[in-house]
């Protein structure tokens, strides 16, 4: 099926109409077929639109060329399966950057649940696959571009991952990026993978080739397991850097502009401001806090996001008499400091702190999350790490994991000593972004090895 240059409509093909399925499982069509199925958009036209439902098989043999915004979209409905099929927003050996040309389409995008993509090469296209859904099945899918030029533009995805609870297992991305953000970073499996051969230099402000973690709270049950990174990595990105255009490949996450700005750019609603500081200290006895501006709690919680060393605030609201304010409280008592001086009760109260010390602009929340045992030729970035040291008559002995980390953040650590004589103790004091300072009761000769994880436990991993 091929388009004439004056077809009018938005797909070649469609099955079923979007919102016309009503029954409880969302299913109204069952067993319809596409076997060595040809498509061509002819640039006027998207390929195959799938609605509500259930059984259908989409190759194997399909090929799909020239398509406008979509090779294939599914919506809604469950276990559409498409196997061994080819799909291209041009020819495989069009140059874009040759003849200036901005890639458009979304070769495969999957708004549902339940569905399969098999074995399938993507050739051409803006975004490779597009996963939207829950409980989908990724397998052995090829995601290339031609000339390997992806990363060339600013916003090329060969894997856009926005769903949770799906597995994509065995895929490859050849020269792109692949891209999870919002519901994807929890409870999804990448495992199996392949990267390599990025063939320009990415785009100012964007990642390389490789797999980028788009937001501010990474968890639970996110998984990048036993991959091999043939010269890309593995970054994060926070929502407003993202957003900003400002995620640079191999540099610490950074946004444009001061911590206040990023942090109301990634939280514009939340008024605790849980992103960085997410332990309550309501009604806690917080000494050696300081007054700050603030009108409402809001600004109060502000006043300690935008401060790099504050790790607290606490607000007592107008009028209400909180345990030790000062004066009449007529317009609310906004304090900050340090969450290691807050101990005890102190009621009336209200606030947040951190207590794993001070956050960087960006900070990030890492809960259950398992990145490891990845393969990589170039820049191994993970969120476990193992580091040893060995010095002579020395008490101090300080880590730097900032060149192995994804994100810039020690949850927690395990220390080992081997010591040519005596009994000493070590102790691992509170980490600094990814720095770790281990002290010793007394001078060792020896080698004290680390292991540290950015992740916070989690039940989810036993």
């Amino acid at each position: 099926m091929v388009a004439s240059p004056d077809f009018k409509g938005n797909f070649l093909f469609i099955v079923g109409q979007p919102g016309s399925c009503h029954v409880p499982q969302g299913s109204c069509n069952i067993d319809i077929n596409f076997p060595e199925l040809f498509l061509d958009g002819s640039h006027v036209a998207s390929g195959l639109q799938i609605n509500n439902v259930m059984g259908v098989t989409v190759g194997p043999g399909g090929y799909f060329l020239n398509f406008t915004e979509y090779g294939l979209q599914i919506n809604g409905g469950h276990e559409v399966m498409m196997d061994r099929c080819w799909l291209g927003e041009t020819n495989f050996d069009f140059d874009h950057v040759q003849h200036g040309v901005v890639p458009n389409a979304t070769a495969i995008q999957v708004n549902g649940n339940d569905h399969y993509i098999l074995n399938t090469v993507v050739f051409s296209s803006k975004i490779g696959l597009e996963v939207n859904g829950a409980a989908d099945y990724i397998t052995g899918v090829h995601v290339w571009f031609p000339v390997n030029h992806a990363v060339h533009f600013p916003d090329t995805i060969a894997f856009g991952i926005n769903g949770n609870g799906n597995r994509m297992n065995g895929c490859y991305m050849d020269g792109g990026r692949a891209i999870f953000s919002k519901g994807a970073l929890g409870a999804n499996i990448w495992t199996n993978g392949f990267e390599c051969c990025q063939g320009a230099s990415a785009f100012p402000g964007t990642t390389a080739s490789g797999i980028t973690l788009v937001g501010d709270h990474i968890g639970p049950g996110l998984q990048i397991i036993n991959n091999e990174f043939g010269g890309g990595s593995i970054y994060h990105c926070s929502e407003a850097a993202f957003q900003a255009g400002n995620c640079a490949g191999n540099a610490p996450d950074t946004m444009v502009g001061d911590k206040k700005k990023a942090w109301k750019a990634a939280h514009p609603t939340d008024v605790n401001c849980t992103g960085l500081l997410n332990v309550s200290v309501a009604n806690m006895d917080c000494q050696g806090l300081s007054q700050a501006s603030g009108n409402n709690i809001q600004t109060c919680a502000e006043s300690c996001c935008e401060n790099s060393g504050c790790t607290a605030y606490q607000w007592c609201p107008p009028g209400k008499q909180c345990d030790g304010i000062t004066g009449n409280n007529t317009d609310g008592e906004c304090w900050v400091g340090s969450f290691s001086s807050c101990s005890g009760s102190r009621l009336g109260w209200e606030g947040f702190g951190h207590a794993n010390g001070p956050m960087p602009a960006g900070a990030t929340s890492v809960t259950g999350v398992r990145i490891a045992h990845n393969s990589f030729s170039g820049n191994a970035k993970t969120t476990q790490a193992t580091k040893s040291m060995t010095q002579t008559a020395a008490s101090v002995w300080t880590f730097d994991f900032c060149d192995v980390l994804i994100f810039p953040t020690i949850a927690f650590a395990k220390v080992h000593v081997s010591a040519e004589s005596g009994f000493p103790t070590a102790i691992a004091r509170p980490s600094q972004n990814c720095t770790l300072v281990v002290e010793t009761s007394v001078p060792v000769t020896g080698t004290i090895t680390v292991e540290v994880d950015s992740s916070e436990p989690s039940s989810r991993f036993l």
